[in-house]
């Protein structure tokens, strides 16, 4: 093992162990398999202290952006400038920096403040990325924080009930907000655990949707409260206290509450540098994603989740981004499969 890459290696599993689960999966991957090779490329033989105190300056900053952006065929959009920034960032702010005195980096803190330069030099090389994404999805890091912030949660007013299950069924089924709020409480079967959802372009059609056994638990102690209260009698699955339909504002509330634990978490500030992804729409992207990556039909999510076209068509996008699908291959692929196809091949 060379020099630089093993006294980087032995830094980063250091800086590693003061993390968080969340940060770990946010920022060690990225520095690992792209900032150390990129390191390695450039500085092999060279001390680490020399190496930070000395070689290492902002073009460096930039150009392991670039390194990261180039070498890395899943990034296609502005925002993965900014997430290795930050991975970046947090990395000398809590570990590099306190070793290796460097003022000329330290006044470059926050390293996010580069992002549009290096997204110049990216142009300048003809690599073009998409802009970024207003109420992007989350990733499974955010998800699974989510989840735990959910669990966490003292049951004792009606939405401490009611918000869990909704947020749950946003990053299970993506149904839009108006689909959620307009069920009806008999749409929900309590023996059988499972949504009747009618298709939005065609009301002879319905689904009935199996929940996971989590969901049963949730909905019985949902409407053990409700019954206990006589106020709370509207025909309505979900309600305000005021027993009338929930708005938009009751998971706003609740999601603007996960995203400040997160940002504190994270050391990120997603209205500074990033777009927020803890929305209501960005749950639902992430269910959306799943279902396709899955093979769901396009047309079956959206008549089942009422979701409109932009948003299918960014999950659709996203989806391409992870499969890395080699367009010609994957339509000379379908074509041969075409019955049609078969018979041109006869004799």
């Amino acid at each position: 093992m060379n020099k630089i890459l093993s006294t980087i290696s032995e830094e980063l599993d250091v800086y590693s162990k003061c993390l968080t689960k969340h940060q770990q999966n946010q920022y060690v991957s990225k520095l690992r398999n792209y900032f150390v090779p990129y390191l390695v490329e450039n500085y092999d033989g060279i001390e680490i202290k020399e190496l930070f105190e000395s070689e290492f300056t902002k073009r460096d900053i930039i150009d392991s952006t670039i390194f990261y952006i180039t070498e890395n065929k899943n990034v296609k959009s502005i925002s993965a400038i900014d997430d290795f920034l930050i991975a970046l960032n947090s990395f000398f702010q809590r570990k590099i920096l306190k070793d290796y005195d460097n003022q000329n980096i330290s006044r470059l803190i926050p390293f996010n403040k580069l992002s549009n330069d290096i997204n110049n030099c990216l142009i300048n090389k003809g690599i073009v990325l998409r802009p970024k994404e207003s109420d992007p999805s989350i990733n499974f890091d955010e998800y699974n924080f989510i989840v735990d912030y959910l669990k966490r949660i003292h049951k004792k007013r009606l939405m401490s009930y009611q918000c869990p299950i909704i947020l749950e069924l946003f990053m299970l089924y993506g149904f839009s907000y108006d689909k959620l709020a307009s069920l009806k409480r008999s749409s929900y079967d309590q023996e059988r655990n499972s949504l009747k959802i009618q298709f939005d372009n065609d009301a002879r059609n319905t689904v009935s949707l199996e929940l996971p056994y989590k969901l049963k638990k949730q909905f019985y102690d949902l409407f053990a409260f409700r019954n206990s209260k006589s106020g709370i009698n509207s025909e309505y699955l979900f309600v305000t206290e005021s027993n009338k339909m929930i708005t938009h504002h009751i998971a706003f509330q609740e999601l603007s509450k996960i995203r400040k634990l997160y940002e504190n978490e994270m050391e990120i500030d997603y209205g500074e540098f990033q777009n927020n992804p803890f929305t209501a729409t960005g749950l639902q992207k992430f269910a959306i994603t799943n279902m396709l990556l899955s093979g769901m039909n396009e047309t079956i999510i959206s008549s089942f989740t009422n979701q409109k076209e932009e948003i299918l068509k960014a999950c659709q996008m996203s989806v391409n981004e992870q499969f890395q699908i080699d367009i010609n291959r994957y339509v000379n692929h379908m074509l041969r499969g075409i019955e049609t196809y078969d018979e041109f091949n006869e004799d």
